[in-house]
């Protein structure tokens, strides 16, 4: 299924492995439990990072539809939604949690509790976001090629000198990303159906992404 979240997509398809769980407003999770840190050598396939509610009852949704899913409780509370997805002809093991707020501090934070326990080979923040370009309209999914932080500048008495800077996705990510377009068109046409029940269409496309 296709997550669509604005400013990112997680894009895995394929039949659901051992008991699916219902999907309604909200999924329904499996047991909870206070599992361990990572064993030695053990790594989760994919992490999954989002900030607003909205995003994160969007992303359970989705694992819970396309895989076996449960919510998973460390210590302080800590929350982490887990499924495992069937794909391509594999088993990909995919984990999810909500960073405590906007920035990059509690990204960070985070990020590294993905990898304490999970330890995922490749870590991914969506969410929702606003388009400026005419090829983007509401409600479509941006996959970011790159990351171009805009924010720096600096003021002088001739105006404001813009600094920004861009740091690419890493070469792995980007091939999973042009072979999905390659199989699929660019850009891609999805429709899903909403928890209502309601169908909707959008597009998938790659471009940048700003963010400040």
């Amino acid at each position: 299924g296709v997550m669509n979240t604005g400013s990112g997509t997680v894009n895995i398809s394929g039949t659901a492995i051992g008991n699916q769980a219902r999907v309604s407003n909200a999924p329904q999770p499996g047991p909870t439990a206070d599992r361990p840190a990572l064993r030695k050598g053990e790594q989760w396939d994919i992490g999954v990072i989002t900030v607003l509610s909205e995003e994160t009852r969007a992303v359970a949704r989705m694992l819970a539809r396309a895989g076996s899913y449960a919510e998973q409780a460390r210590e302080n509370r800590l929350l982490f939604a887990e499924a495992v997805i069937a794909g391509g002809g594999q088993r990909v093991r995919v984990v999810a949690t909500q960073a405590l707020d906007r920035g990059p501090r509690s990204v960070g934070i985070a990020f590294d509790h993905l990898r304490r326990y999970y330890a995922p080979g490749v870590v991914v923040l969506t969410g929702i976001a606003g388009g400026i370009h005419p090829s983007v309209q509401l409600g479509d999914v941006v996959v970011a090629q790159e990351v171009i932080y805009y924010d720096h500048r600096k003021v002088t008495a001739a105006g404001i000198r813009r600094r920004g800077t861009s740091q690419p996705v890493p070469a792995l990510v980007r091939r999973a990303v042009n072979k999905f377009f390659s199989d699929n068109g660019e850009p891609s046409t999805v429709t899903v159906t909403d928890p209502d029940g309601a169908a909707r269409t959008f597009k998938v496309l790659p471009g940048p992404i700003g963010s400040g």
